[in-house]
């Protein structure tokens, strides 16, 4: 019968019209918003007004306690916190051996670099020692040089050195104003 008769809001009390208010979730909300400051204006104004009047300070009420989160939705928290925790550590940890990486074939290249450089050179200095060597050879065949081929008749012979014999030294040498002969001198 109350869709054919539709009586106006503010015949209906107060009661009723929370039935035929619109049950959408912003219009609950707002409704509910505005039950809470009509509540809570009126209670003020009346509690300041009288406590005005004697003199005395306005009560304080206690806030609300917050209620504890359900036991499932502490684990979701919970393994949230973890989760970002091992995220970033794992974020640190790549970004370091990356960065090692890096930094290590920055080094690998620079030494190898070095290393061709110590390569060539060797070979530089293999093929210079090796035209030196060639030089000499030609100079010691050319007759100028004044140098002979070995042969018996130009072989040196030397005579070995007479052994020399070395004498023991004493095995206790006499301490000259030593009273106690068992401390060596250098203490």
């Amino acid at each position: 019968m109350t869709a054919i008769l539709k009586p106006s809001s503010r015949a209906l009390p107060a009661a009723s019209r929370a039935i035929v208010a619109p049950s959408t979730p912003a219009a609950r909300s707002r409704r509910d918003r505005q039950q809470a400051n009509s509540q809570y204006s009126a209670h003020y104004s009346s509690a300041a007004l009288s406590s005005r009047r004697a003199g005395a300070p306005a009560p304080v009420q206690a806030l609300p306690v917050a209620r504890s989160l359900p036991k499932h939705i502490q684990v979701i928290v919970m393994a949230q916190r973890t989760s970002t925790v091992v995220a970033f550590s794992l974020i640190a940890s790549v970004l370091a051996v990356y960065s090692w990486t890096v930094y290590s074939q920055q080094l690998w290249g620079k030494e190898y670099r070095r290393l061709e450089t110590l390569q060539r050179n060797e070979r530089q200095l293999t093929s210079a020692n090796e035209s030196l060597k060639s030089q000499i050879a030609q100079q010691a065949e050319s007759p100028e040089a004044g140098l002979v081929l070995p042969s018996s008749a130009n072989r040196l012979f030397l005579e070995p050195a007479p052994q020399r014999y070395q004498s023991a030294p004493p095995a206790n040498p006499p301490a000259a104003g030593n009273s106690n002969p068992s401390k060596p001198f250098g203490y």
